[in-house]
């Protein structure tokens, strides 16, 4: 348990990449009637920035864990 106490920011970065996208697929998108594409575009590359930034907090994390062994 102690292990994983010390991914917390991983799995928060990673449940904000899921939120983000999960939000995006239920708010989705439409045109409007003058014929411009409204969506939250925001929420794309906000969730890839989680991510992404998950996955290298991840690897640091388990890089210091091999190392101080």
């Amino acid at each position: 348990m102690k292990r994983l106490s010390r991914f917390k920011l991983s799995m928060l970065l990673f449940a904000l990449a899921l939120v983000g996208a999960i939000s995006y697929q239920i708010i989705g998108s439409h045109i409007d009637e003058n014929g411009v594409l409204i969506e939250p575009f925001w929420l794309i590359p906000t969730s890839w920035f989680c991510l992404f930034a998950a996955i290298i907090s991840a690897l640091i994390t388990l890089l210091r864990l091999r190392n101080s062994k």
